[in-house]
């Protein structure tokens, strides 16, 4: 096609559905057309952004900026693209780098500082201003110019002014509030945005709260009927006890007149007696009475809780029925954060849900600190305590420490916040503060609750109870009426213990039933805001609040998992994070309901290769003047989730003294080593601790003299054939531990690691077993240049201790430095010569002969040249790496001693790798000798090694 229009939009939409490959075709044709065409040049560059190919991104940029670097109007084309495609960053860098070329273009100026207001960034685009001034010569066309566009930006404040003053008259139109955040979204205050749908959530919640509280008016009568009951039964007992006590003792007192009165005249002394005793009878008349009626009410809210539970038991059955599907669950901790965080903003609203939930939690005195109104100045509140018991003594040691007690203006509480108040007091047994409370505002709190009447007078029927006052009828007989009181009393006394717990079963039921009926109210509510939160998550994500974003993103789930963009924003939120395992959780819930939406495949599958099983293998010969030594080595890694995962490795180490050296005899041994490890990664902060254990296994059998026989190179048969027995008797086991540290910020990788093993030379025969701690540090930097020519920067800074475990108490020590820098020659194939340098030397505490190598004072200084030839598919899918290397320079052992000894050491090799996707295959040649000053023999050394490290991503496919 000649249309510019198709080639753009046709790769556009590969790059939508994650063909990249196609995409990069379409622009790239497209291009050999239109080489001008800065739509396809800037989106070009985003596919390769896309597919995490930073530096060709890069480059497609730069090439989108050279092809219009020399028009003005080419420049404000390219950064009004990038801005449109959601990328403002790459547009003021346009901008920025078009007034450099442009000083006097003035749009440009203007430009930038639109972009910077629309990004929220209103410092740097005050910055600009201020460089407007500098820059230009003040005139009445500059300022005419600055007008205009003053009066462009004053548009826009226009139409958010128009939103508040509406809001002004309704504030309670959340409609409208929400509008307001968008438009505040569009033009870039991200902030003002998040926190008008805060605000327009928070409402919601408080409405939830009121109409939970309507809807279950009834239940909430009952719950505090049955509450009030709680503090009769508790004083009930003991009053009960001391009527049956004031009985007994007028009862013994009038005894004691009746005697007197046989030798007096007067009767007034009796008659008084026989008074006390009626009016104590009367008195306790009254109190079993009302012993009576509580059992009473007790009977009626019984059956009163059977018909609630009934209810309740078929509306959760339809309510679990509902959300099966979803498996929503309500996520109580959460939502009790949020709300103490919107706490601090929007107290009024937010308190009055979570009293709610702390309530149905109960924990009643947290329920009333969240709505308890703040004192004001001047006041001094004395704190109060959940048991009616010491709330006395507290506030009478709090005013004796304050001063004077001013009561609280709950005034500011509306009805439904002042009653939510009351309700916690009353269930946490704040006697001193119910009182307060409803003494303050009883006039409010009957007139819309009058049930309240009946809770305060039960509360107080043990206060109001006149044992003085009692008026009673004293008649012939009525000995029999007091023991018939002390016996109901009596009864009653023994009943309250079960009564408690009825009433106490009575209270746990309904509560049970209030948090049920909570959870319901915030499930409809988080069903009524879950777009509204979507909505959030995406300022959120704009603002890079990623840990916010992700938060409402879940909650947004939480009611509607089938909601693919925000499991799809989970995904990205969760990888930018590094939990990789949660972000491969919801990509692939993504593509099991779309398997074409956005990036999903190619997210997934980036993090399926990073994260996949791997295992490698590893053969490596090295020949030397006396030794050869051949190792094997096989592994195989997971990773469970994005904090832990597992590795298991073996290791063969086969090495043979083929002749007589130094004093040392020859011989040979082979080792077997089997190690487990398990890391634990804290991806946030880029750390890694992997503690390890193993064993090494070796058989007596391959030590020299028997693995010749007896000497007998011919190779016989020993005379007496080995069973599986005797031959599991030749083997020994050595165990294995150890443990690593690994950090990474940024271009520095730090690792540090200890582990307890065995010194490989002392496996030899005749030789003594020699255990070492030994400990490495090695910190690694990588700086890459923003040029062409220059390759990156990497220094290697490397450290050793090893304490040997023999009878010298040897330690061996090394410190060695290098580093390497690339430049680029070539770019077909692409070519690059990276000289180096080495520092390294090392020491021991303790000389030669201890049964293994240790140094004695050896500095190694060299230099090196390392050539790579790389050759890439198109899309780097394939490459073949060719490598020659060699380095030279000199070794000094003994330095600075009458023995110093002098070397040339030389080293050379090459190297063919072969990277096929995440797989990896190498062969290596070397060759390394040293040539020394005196007439000692010179050490020499070959070594082959291959090997492969194979990833087993499990991918995705469209």
């Amino acid at each position: 096609s000649e249309d510019p229009v198709l080639w753009a939009e046709a790769g556009k939409v590969a790059a939508w559905t994650a063909e990249y490959d196609k995409s990069i075709d379409f622009f790239t044709r497209g291009l050999e057309l239109f080489p001008d065409n800065l739509n396809m040049r800037v989106n070009l560059a985003l596919t390769y952004l896309w597919m995490a190919r930073d530096d060709e991104a890069q480059e497609a940029f730069n090439a989108a900026f050279g092809s219009a670097e020399d028009d003005p109007e080419k420049l404000t084309e390219l950064a009004w693209i990038e801005e449109v495609n959601g990328y403002p960053q790459y547009a003021q860098e346009v901008y920025e780098k078009s007034i450099g070329l442009f000083p006097e273009y003035l749009e440009f100026y203007l430009l930038l500082q639109s972009s910077y207001l629309s990004s929220g960034d209103s410092d740097a685009a005050d910055e600009v201003g201020r460089r407007i001034e500098s820059t230009f010569i003040s005139s009445a066309q500059l300022q005419n110019k600055l007008e205009i566009y003053k009066k462009k930006l004053s548009l826009r404040d226009e139409v958010l002014d128009s939103y508040l003053d509406r809001l002004k008259e309704d504030p309670g139109n959340l409609e409208l509030r929400q509008e307001l955040s968008q438009t505040y979204f569009w033009n870039g205050l991200s902030g003002e945005a998040i926190e008008q749908i805060k605000y327009v959530i928070i409402t919601h919640s408080y409405r939830a709260a009121g109409t939970w509280m309507r809807r279950n008016s009834e239940l909430l009568v009952l719950l505090d009927s049955t509450a009030s009951a709680a503090p009769f039964y508790s004083a009930y007992q003991a009053a009960a006890a001391d009527a049956a006590k004031m009985i007994n003792t007028a009862s013994a007192d009038l005894v004691k007149a009746k005697k007197a009165a046989e030798s007096e005249e007067d009767k007034t002394a009796l008659r008084n007696a026989e008074q006390t005793l009626a009016d104590s009878i009367a008195a306790a008349s009254q109190l079993a009475g009302l012993g009576d009626e509580m059992t009473e009410a007790l009977n009626g809210w019984d059956e009163l809780v059977k018909t609630v539970l009934e209810t309740e038991k078929s509306e959760n059955e339809a309510f679990n029925q509902a959300v099966s599907a979803s498996g929503w669950q309500w996520d109580k901790s959460w939502q009790i954060n949020e709300l103490e965080e919107i706490m601090q903003e929007e107290r009024e609203l937010a308190s009055y849900m979570l009293s709610r939930i702390f309530f149905s939690d109960r924990n009643y005195r947290s329920a009333a600190s969240v709505l308890t109104p703040e004192p004001q100045a001047g006041e001094v509140v004395v704190e109060t305590t959940e048991t009616a018991e010491n709330a006395e003594a507290q506030t009478a040691e709090g005013a004796t420490a304050a001063g004077t007690e001013t009561e609280l203006d709950y005034s500011s509480l509306t009805i439904d916040r002042l009653y939510a108040l009351y309700q916690a007091m009353l269930l946490g047994g704040d006697e001193t503060g119910r009182r307060a409370l409803y003494d303050k505002e009883r006039q409010r709190l009957e007139a819309e609750y009058p049930h309240l009447a009946v809770v305060e007078e039960r509360l107080s029927l043990l206060d109001n109870l006149q044992f003085d006052n009692a008026a009673g009828v004293y008649f012939e007989g009525i000995e029999v009426e007091a023991a018939d009181v002390i016996k109901t009393l009596t009864d009653h006394g023994k009943e309250v213990s079960d009564e408690q717990k009825r009433l106490a079963l009575i209270l746990s039921q309904l509560t049970a039933v209030a948090e049920k009926e909570l959870e319901r109210a915030n499930y409809y509510l988080e069903a009524d805001t879950y777009l509204i939160r979507y909505e959030l998550g995406n300022y959120y994500l704009e603002d890079g609040l990623n840990n916010k974003a992700s938060e409402q993103f879940r909650r947004v789930v939480n009611v509607d998992p089938w909601n693919i963009s925000a499991a799809y924003k989970l995904g990205i939120v969760e990888q930018r994070y590094g939990n990789w395992s949660e972000a491969m959780k919801y990509y692939k819930k993504v593509y099991y309901q779309d398997p074409n939406y956005e990036n999903t495949v190619y997210y997934f599958n980036q993090l399926a290769r990073t994260h996949a099983d791997t295992t490698s293998a590893k053969f490596q010969l090295i020949v030397s003047p006396a030794e050869i030594a051949l190792t094997g080595e096989l592994d195989w890694k997971t990773e469970f989730n994005s904090f832990i995962g597992m590795g298991i490795d073996y290791n063969l180490d086969q090495q043979r003294l083929y002749r007589d050296l130094d004093g040392e005899q020859k011989g040979s041994f082979q080792v077997h080593m089997l190690e487990a490890s398990v890391p634990f990664t804290l991806s946030t902060i880029g750390l890694s601790l992997t503690p390890e254990i193993g064993f090494y296994a070796e058989s007596i059998f391959y030590k020299t003299d028997l693995f010749f026989f007896n000497g007998d190179p011919a190779g016989d048969l020993p005379a007496d054939v080995v069973t599986i027995p005797e031959f599991l008797e030749t083997i020994s086991v050595y165990p294995i531990f150890g443990a690593s540290l690994n950090w990474i910020w940024n271009s520095l990788t730090v690792n540090a690691s200890w582990r307890n093993v065995i010194e490989p030379d002392t496996f030899y025969e005749e030789r003594d077993i020699i255990r070492k701690n030994d400990i490495e540090l090695n910190i690694n930097t990588w700086f890459d240049f923003e040029n062409d020519l220059l390759g990156p920067l990497t220094t290697r800074t490397y450290s050793r201790l090893q304490f040997m475990d023999d009878e010298a108490g040897n330690v061996k020590w090394q410190v060695l430095q290098d580093a390497m820098l690339g430049f680029n020659i070539l770019s077909n194939p692409i070519t690059r010569l990276s000289p180096s340098v080495t520092v390294n030397y090392e020491d021991a505490t303790e000389a030669v002969g201890q049964g293994y190598y240790s140094p004695q004072k050896v500095l190694e200084l060299k230099g090196g040249l390392r050539s790579s030839f790389i050759f890439p598919s198109a899309d780097w899918s394939r490459a073949f790496e060719a490598v020659i290397r060699g380095a030279g320079g000199g070794y000094w052992s003994r330095l600075g001693e009458p023995e110093q000894v002098l070397s040339v050491k030389a080293e050379a090799g090459i190297e063919a790798n072969w990277i096929k996707n995440s797989n990896h295959y190498y062969l290596n040649l070397g060759w390394l000798q040293t040539f020394n000053e005196d007439d000692t023999e010179e050490y020499w050394e070959i070594s082959l090694s291959l090997g492969t490290s194979l990833k087993l991503p499990g991918l995705l496919t469209k």
